[in-house]
């Protein structure tokens, strides 16, 4: 009986803990549920703002966990068409070359995921 109200004793602060996280996460509003997305997701100001700005398809590398954030058709994950493997070795002007030729407008870096991916322009042909 002693072991089952020391567990309890430890069990049930956590479980309280981690309710009230999940429930600071529980939006009553859009504005609301927009201040947390900003706030706890990495990237989402940006992929927010392509949303409302469209410009054309977006290639992406590192972002494919916030994919459902991100406009419509924009390519770039680790399987299928367009797959990283695919175009993360390539020089900066080839990298553009093949974005351009598959109907690509844009790129987005995480650059602490992929920090081994040159993300200095390298002139006209990336524009």
């Amino acid at each position: 009986m002693a072991c089952v109200a020391l567990a309890l004793l430890i069990v049930v602060p956590v479980a309280l803990k981690n309710a009230y996280k999940g429930w600071k996460l529980i939006a009553p509003t859009a504005d609301a549920r927009e201040a947390i997305l900003q706030r706890e997701i990495t990237g989402y100001p940006v992929l927010a703002y392509l949303r409302e700005h469209p410009m054309g398809r977006i290639y992406q590398f590192g972002l494919e966990d916030l994919l459902y954030y991100a406009p419509l058709r924009t390519g770039g994950d680790h399987f299928g068409p367009g797959r990283y493997r695919d175009l993360a070795g390539l020089a900066p002007s080839d990298l553009a070359r093949a974005l351009r030729q598959a109907g690509y407008a844009s790129l987005l870096i995480h650059c602490g995921r992929w920090a081994g991916i040159n993300t200095k322009p390298v002139g006209k042909d990336l524009l």
